[in-house]
């Protein structure tokens, strides 16, 4: 019994100091790596902060999603309640797995995705996001300082994401990096001509990938999955800048990606639409790079979506 007492002593004096220590840290603000993602982490907190319950229509996806959908132009067409669960970088796999865990906590009727060749091209954040997404809720809702142990990362690794965080939810929409989330979770880009990435703007994406083939797959999972808890599934390709498709070549990959996208999508029940190549995104004024609209190109895409859902709904009654 003494010797057991000695033990639990011991224990007691290595990991005491340790959980005092990631306690303080979380109370001045150093709150843990919830995923290798600034952004997805930053819409987390998002999420949290504003206390979002069930909600009728969810977007989720990558910055084709965040950037490209106009708040105000859904919730103002749709009356219906709505919030964008979408952050940089994610990939169709990881749109997926998102989608597969929320909708069992938000029970929407409708998802909709906004996607480009962009999500068909990496390798996804899938290790990363599932590490968070696998943890019980509880802990997820209210012991998140677990995840300084869960995923073990170092106190200057904590305040290198505290900066970095901070300087993106400082950032207006007039940078590319801003995390500053309209009511809804959306982020409008304006970005001035003098602000404007030459290299996003001439950007040629090697496409497809070695990666394409695992995400058309997840894409069809994601029509499946949705399909089976009966949730609309609406998949909106969004306008490429015109100077993308520079031959015919190009023209016949995009052209190859969009009929696949649609064949697995429809074959599901979705409801898959497309925007590239009208003439009213013909402008380069409506672009901020390759694949990312302006505030005023989202708006009128945004209208384009809401317009052509209404027709439909209104040819099924």
């Amino acid at each position: 019994m003494k010797q057991y007492s000695v033990f639990l002593g011991k224990v007691a004096a290595i990991f005491v100091p340790i959980l005092a220590l990631f306690t303080l840290l979380y109370f001045i603000g150093y709150t843990p790596l919830l995923t290798s993602s600034i952004s997805f982490d930053a819409k987390l907190k998002y999420i949290k902060e504003k206390q979002i319950k069930q909600t009728d229509i969810i977007a989720i996806g990558s910055s084709m999603t965040l950037n490209n959908l106009s708040s105000d132009v859904i919730k103002d067409s749709l009356s219906k309640s709505y919030f964008n669960f979408a952050s940089w970088g994610l990939q169709i796999n990881d749109t997926y797995d998102v989608t597969n865990d929320y909708i069992s906590r938000y029970k929407p009727k409708c998802i909709i995705v906004v996607s480009s060749i962009t999500d068909f091209t990496n390798n996804n954040l899938s290790s990363s996001i599932n590490n968070y997404l696998s943890t019980s809720r509880y802990i997820k809702d209210n012991l998140e300082w677990y995840f300084y142990i869960k995923n073990f990362n170092s106190i200057g690794e904590i305040r290198s994401r505290k900066k970095e965080l901070a300087k993106c939810e400082a950032l207006n929409n007039d940078d590319y990096s801003s995390l500053q989330f309209d009511e809804a979770g959306g982020i409008l880009l304006d970005i001035p001509k003098e602000k404007i990435s030459l290299k996003r703007w001439n950007d040629h994406l090697l496409f497809p990938t070695t990666y394409s083939s695992s995400h058309y797959k997840a894409l069809g999972r994601l029509s499946a999955l949705l399909k089976n808890q009966k949730i609309q599934f609406i998949f909106v390709q969004p306008p490429i800048k015109m100077q993308y498709v520079t031959t015919l070549v190009s023209q016949q990959i995009v052209d190859h990606h969009f009929l696949k996208c649609k064949n697995i999508v429809e074959s599901y029940g979705g409801i898959y639409l497309n925007f590239h190549g009208i003439k009213e995104f013909t402008k380069d004024s409506l672009f901020v790079d390759q694949y990312h609209l302006s505030s005023t190109g989202a708006a009128l895409f945004t209208k384009k979506i809401t317009h052509s859902l209404k027709d439909i709904y209104a040819h099924r009654k």
